[in-house]
């Protein structure tokens, strides 16, 4: 399958990674290519075997001289990318700090040759300021930190609910279909995601809520003379918000390492339930945890209540 075929075009990097485009509501597995002269998006239709022709299908390709916007998206979740003409615009959700790090600046150093002018005139942002206009400002405006600290922690992850009633995993959210597809990377998939919804997991000093973003993402404002009323889908929908305070235990899993769950008691109906959570950075589940643990411990004066398993066999859940 050819890619590159422009004369003396040469393959500079490609990272596979889930892809939302301006204008499409659904995630696509991609495969985003950079050359010395293009950025190509080439969708992944099938399981990546055999010839590339097999399972790779021609998407949009751009000039690298139209990027325009270059933007780690908060707490270097995922990463944009903005070309002209100005609707051309990419959220590539790698659902990890270190990867959207990582491949923003193999982009930037292929921009390296290209004429200084060009390289005055990219917008380039290492990471994602929450002001008023910022889809979670509402929030988050009590919660922005004033010492140093990071206010809050933002996580993209996957998520399905345990209820006490059924004592196995419940839907994966609120009103979700029942085997809802997700782009979860083959190591999470085997650590039992693969019916989990994807969610954002938005962490404060005192709550913990569960969001749905649409992830679309346009880096310039509509022309002037169009149609001002018309509106972008919701961005943000609160699907479930929890008390830190109301944890009761969290749990990890020495064999999967990227799964977590949380449990919470409701002290209405006397009864337990989890948060079954996956992230694509194995280092995230104890970052969650350490979030966690310094306000639960400041209320109850206690020691956090941490429990360890080997397997997913061995955690006994909610009754």
């Amino acid at each position: 399958m050819e890619i590159l075929g422009g004369d003396m075009e040469e393959f500079q990097c490609s990272m596979k990674v889930p892809v939302v485009r301006f204008g499409k509501s659904e995630e696509f597995w991609a495969l985003v290519v950079v050359s010395n002269q293009k950025i190509y998006f080439l969708e992944i239709t099938g399981v990546c075997r055999g010839p590339p022709c097999d399972w790779l299908q021609q998407g949009d390709s751009y000039v690298i001289t139209s990027l325009t916007h270059l933007h780690l998206g908060l707490q270097q979740q995922c990463l944009y990318l903005g070309f002209e003409p100005s609707e051309a615009a990419y959220t590539l959700l790698t659902r990890n700090s270190q990867y959207s790090t990582s491949f923003s600046q193999l982009i930037l150093d292929t921009l390296t040759d290209l004429p200084q002018r060009y390289r005055n005139s990219l917008q380039y942002s290492p990471q994602e300021e929450v002001t008023e206009n910022h889809r979670l400002w509402h929030l988050l405006h009590n919660s922005l930190g004033v010492d140093g600290r990071p206010g809050f922690c933002y996580i993209l992850a996957f998520f399905m609910r345990e209820d006490a009633s059924s004592g196995e995993a419940a839907e994966p959210c609120a009103n979700a279909e029942p085997l809802t597809r997700n782009k979860a990377s083959p190591a999470v998939l085997a650590q039992g995601a693969t019916e989990a919804a994807p969610v954002s997991l938005l962490l404060t000093r005192t709550h913990m809520y569960l969001l749905e973003e649409t992830h679309q993402w346009l880096h310039v404002a509509p022309p002037a003379g169009e149609d001002e009323t018309q509106e972008l889908p919701k961005q943000v929908t609160v699907k479930e918000k929890q008390k830190i305070s109301s944890i009761s235990s969290v749990h990890v899993f020495t064999r999967a390492p990227q799964h977590l769950r949380i449990r919470i008691y409701n002290e209405t109906q006397l009864k337990e339930s989890a948060w079954l959570l996956w992230t694509e950075d194995p280092a995230i589940p104890k970052d969650i945890i350490e979030w966690l643990r310094i306000p639960w411990e400041s209320e109850y004066h206690i020691q956090f209540n941490q429990v360890s398993h080997d397997t997913l066999e061995t955690y006994v859940p909610c009754r």
